[in-house]
């Protein structure tokens, strides 16, 4: 690179970089540039563009990045182990009343002597 290219700042906009070298000299390369999607790093490595891709701002953003996306494509492997602490992140969670898990336990049953609701009173 010289001081002359003025690449377009985008989504992997650096990326005809690392292709050009690669597929011209033979040579391993790293993609860089706002990538930010597994989709972005699959299509560039199984396209040919790159043997690596780098990451920044999304691990910035997302510390564990690689594992969210190892766990989002049903990956499980030694590649993307999740430390103990942390297994119950390795999936997303519930986000409305319709996702499961139902809940298991009624506390108050409807038509059940003794299980109606009472409010406290001071005093009584």
């Amino acid at each position: 690179m010289t001081p002359d290219e003025q690449p377009a700042f985008g989504r992997s906009y650096q990326t005809p970089f690392a292709d050009r070298i690669r597929n011209r000299t033979g040579f391993a390369t790293m993609a860089v540039g706002v990538i930010s999607s597994y989709d972005d790093v699959n299509s560039l490595l199984l396209a040919g563009r790159a043997d690596l891709c780098l990451l920044g701002r999304a691990h910035l953003y997302d510390p564990n990045w690689t594992l969210h996306a190892a766990a989002e494509q049903g990956y499980v492997g030694p590649a993307a182990q999740w430390p103990d602490p942390w297994k119950a992140g390795a999936r997303r969670p519930q986000t409305g009343r319709l996702e499961g898990p139902k809940p298991r336990l009624e506390l108050i049953r409807h038509g059940d002597q003794g299980t109606a609701h009472s409010r406290w009173r001071p005093g009584r």
